[in-house]
């Protein structure tokens, strides 16, 4: 008894000591490096004018949605970026953990190694913090928002005993924080409502026509409760002050075309670079790895660590798109990599259980592990 608990303290100070480690390093390298990135003043900006009592939309326009300056009241406040990027650090840190327990209890079945867990956890922090701006963007926060609820949606659909259950406190955390992503970066719009029913739908088993129609009332009640919170996150405020047709006049200009470039043509100029190169290059490697596997042996599809990736991939690829249907601009990358690090753990878990051949998945490795010294460029 006391050498089992011994054993669980043993594995617990271990993840702990080695996540420590990390999460230390990063910190330094954010500060001593000192990123500027002057996108951060405007935003700064508006948050003071929050201070002050000032909507944004009453009196300047903003090309962000009302609830970004309200992330600013604490930074501005204290009128350092340096304050958002701490709160940004330990939102990232935050999420990874998380995100190690929900592979943990998804993958509890599996016979793989806790290296894996600890690879794919220290990832997250560690591509965001060497990327473009590094911790000092929104997108860090938007896509640790992102990632929470895309994990919340998994534990409810894959992990909950009875499927047809909704829990209501997964419910409403797992529809806010969705709804705080989107309002930070709308490009998540399309991506979020992939995962929403894919994740519905592939993790019931009978497709029966009640089935189906049980499915549809629970992506409608996500769909009713993300809805709901982005209008009390964004346009509440306007409505108790009485400044709705401001919100309403900011909305339209939000959505006419305020960038000129083409976003194909950004995006594949950015793409073909080399940092780039290596996170598109070790992506799109294990999605052709995948669809190969799929092609020789049918019973994949039924591996949870393949609808998994499947789901990750797919609204990863639903954000590309939506993202160049408008603009690219490098530091944009970063609102991939809660995807990308999903799928990394799901390829690395199917490789460990199909045992796939050394020389289909080392150069994946290659390409992953030259993607953090590359990307800070």
């Amino acid at each position: 008894m006391l050498e089992s608990v011994f054993k669980i303290g043993q594995k617990m100070f271990n993840f702990y000591v080695f996540y420590f480690v990390v999460m230390v390093l990063l910190c330094v390298e954010a500060f001593v490096a000192h990123v500027y990135a002057w996108d951060l003043d405007h935003e700064m900006y508006y948050g003071a004018r929050l201070l002050h009592g000032e909507l944004v939309w009453t009196s300047e326009f903003h090309d962000k949605l009302p609830f970004v300056p309200f992330l600013f009241i604490i930074p501005a406040y204290f009128k350092s970026i340096d304050v958002f990027q701490i709160i940004s650090m330990g939102l990232i840190f935050s999420t990874s953990i998380f995100m190690k327990n929900i592979f943990e209890k998804l993958y509890q079945n599996y016979k793989i190694s806790n290296s894996i867990y600890y690879f794919c956890t220290a990832l997250y922090p560690f591509l965001l913090c060497f990327s473009y701006n590094s911790f000092a963007t929104i997108n860090c926060i938007g896509v640790s928002f992102y990632v929470l609820s895309f994990l919340l949606l998994i534990k409810e659909n894959f992990l909950v005993d009875e499927k047809k259950v909704i829990q209501i406190s997964t419910l409403l955390l797992g529809s806010m924080l969705a709804a705080m992503a989107i309002s930070i970066r709308p490009y998540y719009l399309p991506s979020y409502g992939v995962i929403l029913i894919l994740s519905v739908l592939l993790s019931q088993e009978n497709k029966t026509i009640k089935n189906y129609l049980w499915m549809f009332g629970k992506i409608s009640m996500w769909v009713m409760a993300i809805a709901v919170w982005g209008f009390f996150l964004n346009a509440f405020p306007y409505v108790v002050t009485g400044q709705f047709a401001s919100f309403l006049d900011g909305l339209a200009m939000l959505a006419s075309p305020i960038n000129p470039i083409s976003g194909p043509e950004s995006f594949f100029m950015f793409a073909r670079k080399t940092p780039d190169l290596f996170f598109w290059g070790s992506w799109s490697l294990m999605g052709i790895l995948v669809v190969s596997g799929l092609v020789v042996d049918k019973r994949n599809f039924s591996r949870l660590e393949i609808k998994i990736f499947s789901i990750s991939f797919l609204s990863g690829v639903a954000l590309l798109f939506f993202i160049i249907s408008q603009h690219y601009w490098e530091h944009y990358i970063q609102l991939f990599m809660g995807n990308f690090c999903i799928c990394v753990m799901a390829f690395l878990v199917w490789q460990s259980e199909c045992k796939l051949p050394a020389m289909l998945y080392q150069p994946l490795f290659g390409l992953t592990h030259g993607v953090p010294i590359g990307l800070k460029m």
